[in-house]
Order: structure tokens, then C-alpha cells, then sequence
């Protein structure tokens, strides 16, 4: 399936809004899901055809929890993360989950459009969420078994 929807996971009309007007004149179709259990059961379809994630993390939303949770889906789509907490707070905390971008409200609909634009590129943008000990993600080609047999080889010696 080709990959052009950008998902919207977020609760507010007015994000929404925004999201609407930066995404216009693209080539993405938008999908919205008003609740994190919504996103669940769009992920479950798999994520192959979503280009970009917009991802609302204020409260109700629990946009951290599905910032990381999109592991268990394998390779994600790049995410944009939004929020009314202050930016400057939240953005290492987003980009250490796995957020490509990540924006404070109101939003700006010029930032917004650019981030889109910017990672709304072919499948190549997939982003690998590989955990940190190395362990591959569902999925996930970008560790090969040859490492692993190293790795395993390095730990038998040891042991």
C-alpha cells in the first residue's frame, strides 16, 4: 500500500485546524484519532501507508505513552510532536522518545507545514525504534543476524 496519510492523534479542535491548513496542497490524505485507544486500533492495521505521525501530548491524549508505544509496531513513521506544555521543557524529552520534531501552542502554521514537508518523504524516513540495548524492533531489518551471532559469540567466551 503507498504511503500517504498523515495521522493526527490528538483531542483539540484547534490543533486539528492547524494540522488541516499545513497539510494543504500535499499529496496526504489525513486520518485522525481523537484518543491514544483510537490510535491503538489504527496501529493494529499496521502503519505502512501513514507518511507522518502528528502527535498531541497533552493531558487525556496520553501522547507519550503512544510516542512510546509505536515501538511494538516496528520501524515508525516520523513523528511530530505538539503540545501547550512549554517547548523548551518538552522537546528533549519528545526527541528522546523518538519524535522527529516537536512544537508548542499555539502552533505555527508555517513550522508546521516546513516539519511536514520535511518528513513526509519516501519510506526511506522510516524511522528504526530499535530499544537501546540493541534489541531489533518488530519487524525491523537494520540489525543483521550476523551481529547478533557476534554479540552472542562475544557473550558465550565470556561466560
Amino acid at each position: 500500500m503507498e504511503r500517504n496519510f498523515l495521522l493526527l492523534i490528538d483531542a483539540d479542535a484547534d490543533t486539528a485546524s492547524a494540522v488541516m491548513e499545513a497539510a494543504a496542497g500535499t499529496h496526504l490524505d489525513l486520518r485522525f484519532a481523537r484518543t491514544s485507544n483510537d490510535a491503538f486500533h489504527l496501529f493494529d492495521g499496521g502503519l505502512d501507508d501513514v507518511t507522518v505521525i502528528v502527535l498531541d501530548v497533552d493531558p487525556g491524549v496520553h501522547g507519550m505513552a503512544v510516542l512510546e508505544a509505536l515501538d511494538a509496531w516496528g520501524p515508525a513513521p516520523p513523528v511530530i510532536v505538539i503540545s501547550s506544555l512549554e517547548e523548551a521543557r518538552l522537546e528533549p524529552v519528545a526527541l528522546a522518545h523518538g519524535a522527529q520534531e516537536c512544537f508548542g501552542k499555539p502552533v505555527s502554521i508555517e513550522r508546521l507545514k516546513t516539519a511536514i514537508a520535511k518528513l513526509a518523504r519516501p519510506p526511506k524516513a522510516r524511522v528504526c525504534r530499535c530499544d537501546a540495548w540493541g534489541h531489533p524492533c518488530k519487524g525491523c531489518n537494520e540489525r543483521s543476524s550476523a551481529v547478533a551471532e557476534r554479540e552472542y559469540a562475544f557473550f558465550a567466551e565470556e561466560y
